[in-house]
């Protein structure tokens, strides 16, 4: 996208090198020798044109691309005022950048990312109930996540071994290491549980679903429409369901990307 995209397109979208990028310069040389990146992007404008992605949507995933790439790049700085901790944006001109990328508000969108503790220069009874609000939930959450669920890492590698150990598409390591084997089409595959299931439980908060809902960028809105309905109809089944309990089960992040699997499956189907 930095190599193929017009100077213009690129102006707009506040474009520069590759190598400012966090999230591109980890690896060191952005450069493969003996590879085009404009190429590249040439062929992927064909694809996208064959699989009938008008201008207008190929701008909008540019353009939230290009918002990822400025998200890599915003850095915090650590405080303490009165024996409290706080956290500040220091490159808000990125913040700035990313909400006029995604059509948000960028005051709120700095306030989902130091999301914990208001800490404003005069705090009076409205950011204690706040801050009382934050808290209580933090707490609930922990209670749920780490004293009744009880899963760890290793628990979940001792599962996989107990279900799937007699399958021949699986092996478990000769040593005793966290790890398992999956045998797929193209070859063995070893995959490491180390943050697993921190992974898997990764979290969408509800004020940053509704931050991006509120996008004026039609595809932005709706990708993130999509996944609310799709935590709607997960409770609604929990609320059907008489046998399960009323404990808090958040949508895992397999769940949301095995629906996501079979919704595009589905429509590829179709096209077909």
């Amino acid at each position: 996208m930095l190599a193929g995209l017009p100077s213009k397109q690129r102006r707009s979208f506040y474009l520069q090198e590759a190598e400012t990028y966090y999230y591109l310069n980890q690896g060191g040389d952005c450069v493969i020798p003996g590879k085009s990146d404009g190429e590249d992007f040439n062929r992927l404008l064909n694809s996208m044109e064959i699989l009938s992605f008008n201008a207008e949507d190929q701008n909008s995933i540019f353009r939230i691309l290009s918002s990822i790439l400025h998200l890599g790049n915003v850095f915090f700085e650590r405080y303490e005022t009165d024996s409290q901790e706080g956290v500040s944006v220091v490159s808000a001109q990125e913040i700035r950048v990313v909400a006029e990328l995604l059509q948000i508000s960028p005051e709120a969108l700095q306030k989902s990312v130091t999301y914990k503790l208001t800490d404003l220069t005069f705090n009076s009874f409205e950011q204690l109930c706040i801050n009382y609000a934050n808290e209580y939930l933090q707490f609930f959450f922990n209670k749920i996540v780490f004293k009744e669920e009880q899963a760890t890492d290793h628990t979940f590698l001792q599962k996989c071994h107990y279900h799937h150990g007699n399958n021949p598409l699986y092996a478990k390591p000769k040593m005793p290491l966290p790890e398992f084997t999956i045998k797929h089409y193209a070859g063995k595959v070893t995959y490491q549980v180390q943050k697993f299931l921190d992974k898997n439980y990764d979290q969408l908060r509800q004020d940053v679903l509704d931050l991006f809902i509120q996008s004026k960028n039609k595809m932005v809105a709706n990708l993130f429409v999509n996944h609310a309905e799709f935590l709607g109809q997960q409770k609604s089944q929990l609320r059907k369901n008489s046998t399960v309990t009323r404990r808090y089960q958040a949508s895992t992040v397999a769940a949301k990307f095995q629906q996501s699997l079979l919704e595009l499956v589905e429509k590829m189907e179709r096209w077909l």
